[in-house]
């Protein structure tokens, strides 16, 4: 059979927590935590603690949005 699955990447923590959350709900929804460099006027060590707990979700893939993929 086919499989098919989508990975939707956070781009700041509000959005990562977001994206892992959605992945929650459907199992061919995956998510990837990260930090655009568009919003490093966010980051703060409240975003850096906060991804890091992400990365540990099961539905969390990897890091991504962080400008280099």
């Amino acid at each position: 059979g086919r499989f098919a699955a989508v990975i939707n990447a956070g781009t700041d923590l509000a959005n990562s927590r977001a994206a892992v959350h959605l992945a929650e709900t459907r199992p061919w929804l995956w998510a990837l935590a990260g930090f655009h460099p568009h919003e490093a006027k966010l980051w703060n060590d409240e975003s850096l603690t906060g991804l890091e707990k992400l990365l540990d979700h099961p539905r969390v893939l990897g890091v991504g949005e962080i400008g280099l993929d």
